[in-house]
């Protein structure tokens, strides 16, 4: 649906944005714009990449829902309420519905219907924020810029805990082979109990012992 397009204003960036070196440190956050109106899209991705955010473009919900499918799809949408096809309520739906850690993606929907239930709708469709048409675009760049942080931190989250998830499973089978060797030194000592007494096995005993309390106190 058409925007009103009347003096907005692009204002330069600054170093609250995500070109500043503090920001460059956290991943880089694509954004979907899905409107059918084509000025209206092309306004929000010119206004967008001049943000200095990376912008996929879709002119209906079906070709957005396309995009949304494909590997690494954008965290962050932005989409119109009142599209062909598939309209931004449904596509919000079907975003959580089905595709998989929906709940790490940030839908701002975007509409000229207002109302406190239309607002109620959109929310329980699965839409993040809710802003009317037509909208002020400093505004609407200070709530991307504050979903994006939380997109970020979220990738970065997930990031980590996919390190940690690794990690975990790494000490597992550190600590399974450690307790093999320290069952396999026991029954060489019980096996040989003149070979026990030397100073080398006896360090590589104490050793082991060490490494199995480490591994006992692991919480894993």
């Amino acid at each position: 649906m058409s925007l009103n397009q009347n003096s907005q204003k692009i204002e330069p960036l600054t170093i609250l944005d995500f070109g500043s070196e503090f920001n460059k440190q956290l991943p880089a956050i694509k954004i979907l714009v899905a409107d059918d109106d084509p000025p209206s899209r092309m306004l929000l991705q010119a206004s967008l990449t001049q943000w200095g955010y990376k912008v996929l473009e879709a002119s209906d919900g079906e070709e957005a829902w396309k995009l949304m499918e494909q590997p690494d799809p954008p965290r962050l949408l932005i989409l119109d309420w009142l599209m062909p096809k598939l309209d931004g309520i449904n596509l919000c739906s079907k975003i959580r519905k089905e595709l998989p850690e929906s709940g790490s993606y940030y839908i701002i929907l975007l509409s000229q219907i207002t109302g406190n239930s239309n607002v109620k709708l959109a929310i329980e469709a699965g839409a993040n924020e809710f802003l009317s048409k037509p909208f002020d675009y400093q505004e609407l760049r200070s709530r991307v810029y504050s979903a994006a942080r939380l997109v970020q931190y979220e990738i970065k989250l997930s990031e980590e805990n996919k390190k940690l998830s690794r990690n975990v499973s790494l000490i597992k089978d550190l600590s399974a082979q450690v307790l093999a060797l320290s069952k396999k030194m026991s029954e060489l000592q019980e096996s040989n109990p003149a070979l026990a007494q030397t100073q080398a096995l006896d360090e590589l005993r104490q050793a082991i012992e060490r490494a199995v309390k480490l591994v006992r106190s692991l919480e894993i």
